[in-house]
């Protein structure tokens, strides 16, 4: 009997060998003892999530108005036979704004209300792939209707009637769809942050710009796992298990092919320049953290940053250290800062006696010419 065909690239390793995730997950965690890694050794075994049935139902976008009836055209995502980069890219394009992460009633407010756009930052529809936000109706096997939410929902902003995918929804207002929807008082969370973790602790963060993820070193705020295109993909494999409550996984075709489309976000981003008094300052000020032609580096110990420390030291996530965040794209980023905190570049830099919440002062220091040198520089970067 011939031996199976070994498995030739990192992306089909990802697909066929156990053995291969496994090692991969293990290496991506640069803390084994919070509870974000210990979960994940755990479960991230065939014989317990691995053991899922998968989770590929039919879907369709959400609608304003009357909710899809079951017999309407829901249809799940294909799953290609050719397993090229090529092939899984397209995927992971199509499941980015129509894939269910979580199931989501919570979000009917949104088909109902006439203010829904305003009240819930859920963006009006630009194109037919998606309803409100990003929002998709899916049928699941007791042939029962359900609203869920994709990538986009968080990860998309309309400017100018087009939709950037992978922008931060910084309009999005979760707190207010729950609270609508379950008669309570809504979370102090604000618009354009969550809260992920299942910590216990009130640290709601901003939604992260996943434009830049491939200029990144580490994912998570608290820089809790190391970056690559297959840590990436077993990131989000997980974070659908656990919003699916465990009960179900992603195909892995699917997890692949949004890490590979997240990753090409990247492409659009400009490229810094290196002339200019702009240039210059940013060097001092900013070059010892967000270094190169990525403009990020190593995760700092937090005491160098001294922000967001809920979320920075947080028992989930917790390196002690904090991710240095990626600058491309940072001209069009809002808010700033882990927490959201801070609205602008402009804010970021402002002297101290202006910007009174502490944390991150690198640049506050600056004569208001320089300042000035710098803003102008980083506003170059789209």
């Amino acid at each position: 009997m011939p031996e199976p065909r070994r498995a030739t690239t990192a992306i089909e390793s990802y697909l066929v060998d156990p053995a291969f995730r496994r090692a991969e997950l293990e290496g991506s965690l640069v803390s084994r003892t919070n509870l974000y890694a210990k979960r994940r050794l755990a479960s991230y075994t065939e014989s317990a999530w691995g053991a899922l049935p998968e989770w590929n139902p039919r879907v369709l976008p959400a609608r304003k108005g009357a909710p899809p009836g079951p017999n309407e055209d829901f249809v799940a995502l294909t799953i290609p036979e050719d397993k090229s980069e090529k092939e899984l890219l397209e995927l992971g394009r199509r499941a980015f704004v129509s894939y269910p992460l979580q199931l989501s009633d919570y979000a009917a407010p949104a088909l109902t209300r006439a203010d829904s756009a305003s009240r819930y930052g859920l963006y009006d529809p630009v194109a037919s792939d998606h309803g409100p936000g990003g929002l998709v109706a899916v049928k699941v096997a007791d042939g029962t209707v359900h609203l869920a939410v994709t990538c986009a929902t968080c990860h998309a902003k309309i400017e100018n009637g087009t939709r950037t995918l992978g922008k931060t929804n910084d309009a999005l207002r979760i707190d207010l769809l729950e609270a609508d929807a379950y008669g309570t008082a809504p979370q102090a969370w604000g618009p354009g942050r969550v809260d992920v973790t299942s910590d216990e602790v009130d640290n709601p963060t901003a939604v992260t710009d996943l434009r830049p993820m491939r200029f990144q070193q580490n994912i998570h705020r608290a820089g809790t796992l190391r970056n690559g295109t297959i840590p990436l993909a077993i990131r989000l494999e997980t974070l659908t298990i656990t919003s699916l409550g465990e009960v179900a996984r992603p195909p892995r075709e699917i997890a692949i092919g949004l890490a590979l489309y997240v990753w090409s976000l990247g492409e659009r981003l400009a490229e810094p320049t290196r002339n200019g008094e702009g240039a210059r300052i940013f060097e001092g000020a900013c070059g010892r953290c967000h270094q190169g032609s990525a403009l990020s580096g190593p995760a700092v110990p937090f005491d160098e940053v001294r922000t967001d420390e809920a979320i920075i030291l947080g028992p989930e996530r917790t390196t002690g250290r904090a991710r240095v965040p990626s600058l491309r794209g940072v001209a069009r980023r809002s808010p700033l800062l882990s927490s959201g905190s801070v609205p602008s570049l402009e804010a970021l830099l402002a002297p101290t006696t202006e910007r009174p919440t502490g944390g991150h002062t690198f640049g506050q220091d600056l004569s208001a010419t320089d300042r000035a040198a710098l803003l102008g520089w980083l506003r170059t970067l789209e």
